[in-house]
């Protein structure tokens, strides 16, 4: 069992290496895609990924420390208020960046759904689903 690396330093690797594949990734579209096409694909990447963070307000955190019951009246809520946030990006960036309203309604469900996402994982955070049922080393 001593070369089996930890549960941490294994979700380290996995994390290490998701983030050499954006780039790559990156790299690629970037060379395909004309400037003004990279340009929106990379900001709609940047407010999807700041809505969705920004989506559950903090109730992922609450979910985590598990303070809160888990059930329908809280994914009710937390679908709400992630849904309400996705609006809020979508017409800031109609608005600020004129995306489209296509591009817009994008943002808004992929916001709203990476909030309730986080807080479903931060369900299986707590109840510890990733490492078999024990604690992180």
């Amino acid at each position: 069992m001593r070369y089996v690396p930890s549960t941490t330093v294994l979700s380290m690797v996995v994390y290490g290496a998701s983030g050499l594949a954006f780039v790559g990734a990156n790299l690629l579209l970037a060379r395909e895609l004309s400037t003004e096409q990279f340009a929106l694909l990379t900001l709609l990447v940047a407010l999807n990924t700041l809505g969705y963070h920004l989506a559950p307000l903090g109730v992922d955190g609450v979910v985590t420390r598990g303070h809160l019951d888990l059930g329908w009246p809280l994914l009710k809520r937390v679908t709400a208020v992630a849904a309400a946030v996705g609006i809020a990006v979508a017409i800031g960036a109609f608005l600020l960046y004129g995306v489209s309203v296509a591009m817009a309604m994008l943002l808004l469900a992929s916001t709203a759904a990476g909030g309730v996402m986080l807080v479903a994982a931060a369900r299986f955070q707590r109840e510890h689903h990733a490492t078999g049922g024990r604690a992180c080393e």
